[in-house]
């Protein structure tokens, strides 16, 4: 779980910068700027271009295209000696008013009481996004709450992990399971998600995969399908603005 917690901390800076015109950008591990973590171009607040994404040993472990704050073209992952490239695609739903990038190969599908899902038929892997109205933080908890009791009903959990990101305005809640089916012993998934204040309404994605078929990458590809998404030309999870701690939990 590693690269999903430097991914979402290396572009993490206020910007503030409109120039019309494309802008150097540099973020570091350290304050003292020796530990390069990312590096592309902006314009206008929006990642444009080619960008390159480093580990905290210097090793390149993404590089990927955007066009106005969203993937496009090819992303190419790395792992030690392994490299897997992914298409990203733009997705407008007008109903939802919703903007996001996708892997190619998701093809949106409809799922009652959700406001966007996606999926990939050839690996059985399923994106689901929703909106549910809040009203304090105590709603919040017993949304996150509910999601964990839905799945203990069908689901034996056999890993879990809980992440706390903490930003200038909000907190955001990330979450990874292995769960083995109840009713399905062959049937072992993998699922990533968040939740997050989003105005008045809280916005939550699932990232459902197939065990067997997962890959070291599935995770920094979940970060950039959540850190990729507008509703009413709105960022949900806005990559500028520091942060200023994580918890991680592991239950």
């Amino acid at each position: 779980m590693k690269k999903l917690s430097v991914f979402i901390l290396i572009i993490l800076s206020t910007m503030g910068c409109k120039t019309g015109k494309p802008v150097e950008f540099l973020h570091y591990y350290d304050k003292e700027k020796t530990q390069l973590s990312a590096k592309g171009f902006i314009l206008d607040d929006k990642e444009i271009g080619n960008w390159y994404f480093y580990e905290e040993n210097g090793r390149l472990y993404k590089q990927s295209n955007y066009f106005e704050g969203y993937l496009k073209g090819i992303s190419s992952y790395y792992d030690s000696t392994v490299k897997k490239e992914v298409s990203w695609k733009e997705i407008k739903d007008s109903a939802s008013e919703l903007h996001l990038s996708l892997p190619e190969n998701f093809v949106a599908t409809k799922c009652s009481g959700m406001l966007f899902c996606a999926q990939d038929t050839s690996k059985n892997d399923f994106v689901a996004i929703e909106l549910h109205q809040y009203i304090n933080d105590s709603s919040f908890s017993k949304l996150f709450d509910t999601i964990k009791t839905d799945l203990l009903d069908n689901f034996s959990i056999l890993e879990y992990k809980f992440f706390k990101i903490v930003t200038e305005k909000d907190s955001y809640y990330y979450n990874y399971f292995i769960l083995n089916s109840k009713t399905d012993t062959m049937q072992k998934l993998v699922i990533y998600g968040f939740l997050c204040r989003f105005g008045n309404k809280i916005i939550g994605m699932a990232y459902r995969i197939n065990y067997y078929k997962a890959s070291p990458f599935d995770h920094t590809i979940f970060a950039d399908i959540f850190q990729h998404m507008y509703i009413q030309n709105k960022r949900v999870n806005n990559p500028f603005f520091m942060t200023k701690r994580i918890t991680q939990i592991y239950l």
